[in-house]
C-alpha cells in the first residue's frame, strides 16, 4: 500500500527548505565581493564556488523531482534520517559530482543570490504542487538506489544547511569575524 504526504508534512517541509534557502542567502549577501572570490586555504573552494555548487545540485534536484517517477514501494520518508546524518557529519567530506563543480569565474555575491532566489522558487513550487511520496528513477542515490521526492528535496535541504556552515567557516578565516 502506498503512503501519501499529508498537507501538514508538505508545509514544514516547504518552511524547512524556505529557511535553509533564506539561510544560505542571508551568509551569501554577508560577502564582500573580493572577499567572496577569495579561497580561504589550500584545496577549497572560495564562497562563490560554494555557492555555485549549491545552486547546480538544487537545480539538478528540481530537474529529478520533475523526471520519470514510479510508486513506492516502501515508507515514502525513509531514507531521510541516514541523508540527515551524512549532511550534518563535517568530519567526512565526499568529491563532488563532476556536474555539480563550480566553475573558477568570479562570482558577485549578487549575482548568487538572485540564482539562488530562482532555485528556491522552483523547488518550493515542487513541493507544492508534486506528489511527494513518487519515487524519481532517473539517477540512483549511492548506496541507497532511487529516492521519493520528499528524500530528494529533504536532501537538498540537508546539502544547503552543510554548505551554508561550510560557508559561514569561510567568511571567520577570511574576514577574522563571525556572521
Amino acid at each position: 500500500m502506498e503512503q501519501t504526504i499529508n498537507s501538514t508534512k508538505t508545509e514544514a517541509l516547504a518552511q524547512l527548505w524556505t529557511g535553509a534557502a533564506q539561510r544560505l542567502a542571508d551568509t551569501v549577501i554577508s560577502f564582500k565581493e573580493n572577499d567572496f572570490n577569495r579561497v580561504p586555504f589550500a584545496g577549497s573552494w572560495t564562497g562563490a564556488q560554494v555557492s555555485e555548487h549549491v545552486i547546480k545540485s538544487m537545480a539538478l534536484i528540481h530537474q529529478m523531482v520533475n523526471d520519470t517517477i514510479t510508486s513506492t514501494a516502501r515508507g515514502p520518508e525513509d531514507h531521510i534520517p541516514f541523508l540527515s546524518s551524512i549532511m550534518e557529519n563535517m568530519v567526512v567530506k565526499t568529491q563532488s559530482a563532476p556536474n555539480l563543480v563550480p566553475g573558477e569565474e568570479p562570482m558577485s555575491p549578487a549575482e548568487i543570490q538572485n540564482g539562488l532566489l530562482e532555485r528556491q522558487n522552483d523547488l518550493l513550487q515542487d513541493i507544492h504542487r508534486l506528489d511527494l511520496s513518487k519515487t524519481c528513477t532517473v539517477s540512483e542515490f549511492p548506496g541507497l538506489g532511487f529516492l521519493t521526492r520528499i528524500e530528494l528535496i529533504s536532501f537538498c535541504i540537508f546539502h544547503t544547511e552543510r554548505h551554508n556552515r561550510q560557508l559561514r567557516n569561510i567568511y571567520k578565516i577570511i574576514t577574522g569575524n563571525n556572521i
